[in-house]
């Protein structure tokens, strides 16, 4: 990942290796939109399990701010599972 940089914060949970290695994979799929440009891109994903997050009927709680060239994009989902909720933010992403 070298013309992405990612940052991972989790809310109310403990972000394992494990986790970060799997946010950091499913991510990396964002490179191709940076290509070869050298363009810098920043994306900041924030993980939150809550109580409010169970209440609404998921689990977790996913959000990514995608910064490429000056633009902006934000994503942000809930799911039952931690795998659910990222993907379905990289995807909109």
């Amino acid at each position: 990942m070298d013309a992405m940089h990612i940052t991972i914060k989790a809310t109310r949970h403990e972000l394992t290796d494990g986790m970060r290695s799997f946010i950091e994979e499913k991510f990396s799929a964002l490179d191709k939109l940076v290509g070869t440009t050298g363009v810098p891109a920043t994306l900041s994903c924030e993980i939150d399990q809550s109580i409010a997050v169970e209440r609404a009927g998921a689990k977790y709680r996913a959000e990514g701010n995608f910064s490429i060239d000056g633009n902006l994009y934000r994503a942000e989902a809930e799911n039952a599972t931690l795998e659910g909720a990222v993907d379905a933010v990289r995807d909109d992403l």
